[in-house]
């Protein structure tokens, strides 16, 4: 992560950055979150977009990806009656995240590796006039780039990172991902949301072959089964605490993700009471960690995995 933000606060507009690892290890999840701490820290303007871009939907299409990247002018090919911008114009001031990179055409790794030195590139039917754009590059990809994208490419991305599988990450930052997931979903309710203990240890303990997109979609599925159905003993929303879990309360451990500017849980989860997280609405920077005074019924973990199926 260190490596991922010298390169977003690099001088004069950061360096590109290719991320690898297999589907679902987060690479669009670490796209948005450096997309949201440059503009949290000023590097980039507040407003300036992430505009994403999945390369693999043009692979039988390299002419069309280069109308999508760069646009057209009227008349550069049949239908083109008036003249089109590209989503480089789009992504100007902000960031490009082009995932799936290596579906990319030798011919268009080309015109971006070029836009990438000059800082500025030609319209499709166009090769005088050019036009100018400061981009921030993300790319991705789940193979090994020195096999699928051109060495003139590879060049000119100094920062590769590479994700690891979710099996190979700590408690720590599995324990982090769910925090963050949940607090994610808290806005779309309007609720706070009150995960119990037996939950946490089932999501951090979920194999999963899809990884943290399979661990981000489950935990969706189990919130809108909670405020549908109304379950009280994994998940349940609630405007505040009540009067006796208030007044019962303390402080559990917290840590700060210098990140995402959120609190969120990264102390050890204690067994024998319901330990519960209360993540607040609106993503207001704050996760508190109590202990309620109540134990989890004796069949508390069989319905949690009830749940999640």
């Amino acid at each position: 992560m260190e490596l991922c933000l010298a390169a977003v606060n690099y001088p004069d507009g950061g360096l590109p950055i290719l991320v690898t690892g297999a589907s679902g290890v987060g690479k669009s999840h670490l796209a948005a979150l450096l997309h949201r701490y440059t503009g949290e820290t000023g590097v980039i303007q507040r407003g300036a977009r992430l505009v994403e871009l999945n390369c693999a939907d043009y692979a039988n299409n390299p002419e069309l990806l280069s109308s999508t990247l760069f646009g057209y002018v009227k008349g550069a090919f049949t239908g083109a009656d008036k003249e089109k911008t590209g989503l480089l114009d789009e992504a100007d001031g902000g960031f490009f995240f082009l995932y799936e990179v290596h579906r990319l055409s030798a011919k268009n790794q080309e015109k971006l590796f070029l836009f990438m030195d000059k800082g500025y590139f030609y319209r499709l039917g166009d090769n005088r006039q050019p036009c100018h754009a400061r981009v921030r590059f993300l790319f991705a990809t789940t193979e090994n780039s020195e096999n699928v994208l051109l060495t003139t490419f590879r060049r000119r991305i100094p920062v590769m990172v590479e994700l690891p599988s979710s099996k190979s990450s700590p408690f720590s930052e599995k324990l982090a991902l769910v925090s963050t997931f949940f607090q994610a979903e808290a806005p779309s309710f309007k609720q706070d949301i009150t995960v119990s203990t037996e939950m946490i240890r089932y999501l951090i303990a979920l194999p999963g072959r899809g990884n943290i997109g399979e661990l981000k979609n489950r935990i969706k599925v189990l919130c809108a089964s909670a405020f549908t159905q109304g379950e009280k003993n994994s998940i349940r929303f609630v405007g505040n605490l009540t009067p006796q879990e208030d007044k019962r309360k303390r402080e559990f451990s917290l840590a700060r993700k210098s990140l995402s500017h959120d609190t969120v849980v990264a102390g050890k989860i204690a067994g024998g009471r319901d330990i519960a997280v209360k993540f607040l609405p609106f993503c207001q920077c704050t996760a508190v960690c109590t202990q309620v005074g109540r134990t989890l019924p004796r069949d508390a973990g069989r319905r949690v995995r009830r749940a999640a199926l």
